[in-house]
């Protein structure tokens, strides 16, 4: 099963669920005032301290850096 869905989608299943939690996470960020730690439990990371070091490696910046800017961007 894991073999067809890379094959069918070019990224392991794991790296898929990752992406999803990860961009469900930046939704959450943007249009709620959830704290960081409420949004990492919310998809599915209960360990904060690996939610906030895995979004900063797929996102290339902090949770709150990227909820700040991206508020900035939308208020313009």
């Amino acid at each position: 099963m894991r073999q067809i869905f890379r094959n069918e989608k070019g990224v392991t299943l794991n790296d898929y669920i990752i992406s999803c939690r990860i961009d469900k996470a930046k939704e959450l960020l943007i249009n709620t005032d959830s704290t960081a730690k409420d949004i990492s439990e919310s998809v599915g990371y209960y360990d904060n301290r690996y939610f906030y070091t895995l979004f900063k490696k797929k996102v290339g910046m902090t949770t709150e850096e990227f909820r700040k800017l991206r508020k900035e961007e939308l208020s313009k």
